[in-house]
């Protein structure tokens, strides 16, 4: 039987604020049946149970099937799709709001006090039954919905991080079954990136003062709509107990300050009317990537004492480094009572938190909380505008004896994409790095890919075009990287070249080559992976601007800057890292042979990308080929050169060859880094040289990820010598993902799961075997829905969904197949 599942609008489960004209939907099918096959479709928008829009067609096309229609604002629509299969049809059904139409305005309070945070608040009343209601807001920097006094959901540091005067976000609630007759909306505001005040010697990287947008719709089942929006003088504001709420120095809240501001008919005489924010922004648009949740709980390991039985002075471990907050539970304490919580990724010697890896040297800014106590029995406490990264809590302030572990409690926090992909290994090397690398990831993206959560908080392009495979082959990123390159393309608008970093004013200069490509990388990535063709349409004019700019800089297609490959563990000056001008033109060559591929698609010519990719290959070679050691020189060059197809022709087997001996000449060292491991393990499992490539990774021949595991890493390090060392001074981040770029080759080449077509509509399954674990388990749940690629030994079993091909090599079978579920024997 086949079933329909998944229905997907704009690329998210039942969004209720998508743009109002083409609108994409999408499904999977799932069958027990072999060789399902959808041979049509129909789409049908419905308003109140009236068909406003329909498409039928005979094709297999399952994603991004776009409606030509222009619906209206505000409104609840339901999508219904039937699938016409050779095993019979498949329904499903579905919902979604488009946006409404914006009357509010950004208002802020009338006096400004720096740091502080602000409650928005006004009352209202429905008076009859309410069929729909539907709350929109934007709190700059950083807003939290409260209505009748309870908080809204779970969502945290929202609206995301844009560059405010290009484009800013509002998130949509359904508050329909939240409303009574007699109701009060706030919403408490602390600073985020639009206000921040802080960090880097509160450098100008502010937009502007706290500021609010709210609008509530609300349909009655008698047919008769009200709008309560934010404008001057029907608002009121005052400033919260949270006296300091900055997204790099933490909060100070005062619980003595506590009141039921939310609640209707409240009265204070702090209480202002709203005044108009009039700083310039960017137009406002519904959030559709998913919000920041709290994902998973982290409960204290172990608690030691510092400084002797009277300090007061607490340390509690986490027992993992991760990204988010703690919840304060003190115990009864006297009114006025203060607690200080200050966050580290590790400790020195003597259990002290050790701050060098956190924001104090590096943004000026100490990762901190402080409560005071309103001295009422049992109190609660959690920071709503902040995250660390950190796995130990200092906390100063509890005179007693062994405080109970339950008092500070982890809350990991991030964008809460679906997990699409699983791994397991019979390799615990192989698994323990693969949950690290996973951690780290999570803990790195709060409505943008971040470099680290304990400092810079910045989206680095290259952190985020490296990353951008595994990131896709394990997560659900499709609307979460389709809102980054809105950034990217923005700031480019505002800087009139590409940043190193987006969004946000903290720019780090213009985009060098391994930098400013993701550009180009992350929109391919997007289609290849996941069938996004859209995406490719909205950046491709940014695309071409970018290999326009690309060719400015080159001498002989040759490009001579960039940062090159980051931080392997020999060093950014070892002698065997890959030289800037061989990785920057391998990304240059890279992204034109992209180019030529995405113009077809695009119905424009690519003939001028596939003479510049061949230009560019012909340099390459001219310049840094070695014909007669069939090598470049390098193992990063010769990893990019074979996987990219830029090798002379005849040669590929040699320089495989050759690769191997300068592995075993450099005794099995990485040289690479972030860049170069993202070419060379594939490229090593591809060629039979896996052994080689474990070798590399958890070898301890030098520092790699085995000495990092071996050291306690319990998320991915800057860089990966840093414990081993026992650095001085400076000390780089311990919760870093660009390590990870290489790590895709867990689905790819260990489980052999690849795309033929985008979006894996047809794939192959090839595992590659020298060098891989006796067993891997890989599951992944693409657009067109579940595969599975389990190996024990010479067995292999695949999983195909239904509509979809796989071509399964394994032995000496070579095979293509339809869905269903498959055993072959090596």
């Amino acid at each position: 039987m086949t079933k329909l599942y998944d229905i997907t609008v704009e690329r998210v489960k039942t969004p209720l604020a998508v743009k109002r004209f083409g609108v994409r939907f999408g499904w999977k099918l799932d069958s027990d049946a072999k060789n399902v096959f959808q041979t049509g479709y129909t789409v049908r928008v419905s308003l109140d149970g009236a068909a406003v829009w329909e498409k039928s067609e005979q094709s297999g096309e399952t994603t991004d099937i776009t409606a030509d229609a222009a619906l209206l604002p505000g409104r609840l629509y339901t999508v219904r799709i039937e699938s016409q299969t050779t095993d019979g049809v498949a329904c499903g059904e579905s919902c979604f709001a488009t946006e409404p139409e914006i009357k509010g305005s950004f208002i802020r309070p009338g006096k400004h006090i720096e740091g502080a945070c602000v409650y928005f608040r006004r009352d209202f009343t429905c008076g009859k039954p309410v069929k729909r209601a539907t709350a929109y807001i934007a709190g700059l920097g950083y807003g939290v919905l409260y209505l009748n006094g309870k908080r809204v959901d779970g969502i945290y540091f929202d609206a995301p991080f844009t560059n405010y005067e290009k484009e800013v976000l509002y998130r949509a609630y359904d508050i329909t079954g939240l409303l009574s007759d007699k109701n009060c909306v706030g919403v408490h505001c602390g600073e985020g990136f639009y206000a921040q005040s802080r960090v880097w010697g509160n450098k100008s990287f502010k937009y502007g003062n706290i500021c609010c947008f709210a609008q509530i719709n609300i349909e009655y089942e008698d047919g008769g709509e009200d709008v309560i929006f934010t404008e001057p003088g029907t608002w009121q504001t005052m400033y919260s107990p949270t006296i300091l709420g900055n997204a790099h120095g933490g909060e100070i809240h005062d619980a003595r300050r506590e009141t039921p501001w939310c609640e209707y008919g409240y009265e204070d005489e702090d209480l202002r009317p709203a005044v108009a924010d009039t700083v310039p922004k960017g137009p406002l648009h519904g959030a559709v990537m998913p919000p920041c949740r709290v994902i998973r709980r982290v409960k204290t390991k172990a608690i030691k004492q510092i400084h002797g039985e009277d300090s007061g002075l607490w340390v509690f471990d986490m027992g993992e480094n991760f990204a988010g907050t703690v919840t304060l539970r003190p115990p009864h304490s006297a009114e006025g009572s203060t607690y200080v919580l200050r966050f580290a990724e590790t400790v020195d010697e003597n259990g002290q938190l050790d701050y060098r890896s956190t924001g104090v040297y590096h943004v000026w800014c100490q990762q901190q909380h402080i409560y005071i106590s309103s001295g009422k029995p049992g109190e609660e406490w959690t920071p709503e505008f902040n995250w660390h990264g950190f796995r130990y809590v200092e906390v100063t302030g509890f005179f007693g004896r062994d405080p109970q572990p339950e008092m500070i409690e982890g809350l990991a926090i991030s964008t809460d994409f679906d997990t699409t992909g699983v791994v397991k290994t019979s390799n615990k090397d192989l698994d323990a790095l693969q949950t690290v690398m996973l951690r780290t990831i999570r803990s790195n993206y709060h409505g943008f890919p971040e470099d680290c959560p304990a400092r810079e908080k910045c989206g680095w392009l290259g952190d985020a075009e490296v990353v951008c495979d595994t990131a896709i082959y394990n997560y659900d990123m499709a609307a979460s990287y389709e809102k980054y390159l809105r950034d990217i393309r923005t700031s480019r608008d505002v800087y009139g070249d590409w940043t190193m970093i987006a969004p946000g004013k903290r720019t780090c200069g213009f985009g060098t080559p391994l930098w400013g490509c993701a550009q180009v990388i992350i929109p391919y990535k997007l289609y290849k992976l996941c069938g996004d063709r859209a995406v490719l349409e909205e950046n491709y004019r940014y695309m071409c601007d970018w290999i326009e700019h690309e060719k400015k800089r080159s001498d002989d297609l040759i490009i001579s800057e960039g940062l090159g490959d980051w931080c392997p563990p020999i060093g950014n000056d070892g002698k065997r890292r890959i030289p800037v001008p061989h990785s920057s033109t391998f990304m240059f060559y890279e992204t034109a042979v992209i180019m030529a591929e995405v113009s077809r698609l695009l119905g424009h010519d690519g003939s001028v990308y596939d003479g510049l990719a061949e230009r560019i290959r012909d340099s390459l070679n001219r310049h840094f080929y070695d014909k007669e050691k069939h090598s470049y020189g390098y193992q990063a060059s010769n990893g990019a050169a074979w996987l990219l197809g830029v090798v002379p022709d005849g040669d590929r087997d040699a320089l495989v060859k050759a690769t191997h001996d300068m592995i075993v000449e450099d005794k099995y060292v990485m040289t690479t880094g972030i860049y170069g491991n993202k070419y060379l393990i594939p490229m090593l499992f591809e060629t039979g040289l896996g052994e080689d490539a474990m070798k590399i990774m958890f070898g301890r021949t030098f520092f790699d990820f085995k000495t990092m595991l071996d050291d306690g890493a319990t998320s991915l390090w800057e860089c990966l010598e840093m414990r081993s060392v026992g650095m001085k001074g400076f000390v780089a981040s311990y919760d870093h993902p660009m390590h990870s770029g290489f790590a895709y080759f867990y689905y790819a080449q260990l489980a052999g799961i690849k795309p033929v077509k985008p979006g894996f509509s047809e794939f192959t399954v090839a595992p590659c075997l020298p060098g891989a674990p006796d067993k891997v388990y890989a599951e992944l749940e693409t657009v067109n829905g579940r595969i599975v690629s389990d190996r024990d030994g010479d067995t292999l079993k695949v999983r195909v969904p239904a509509n979809t091909r796989c071509r399964i090599v394994f032995g000496g079978t070579d095979m293509t197949v339809g869905s269903g579920e498959y055993t072959v024997k090596a």
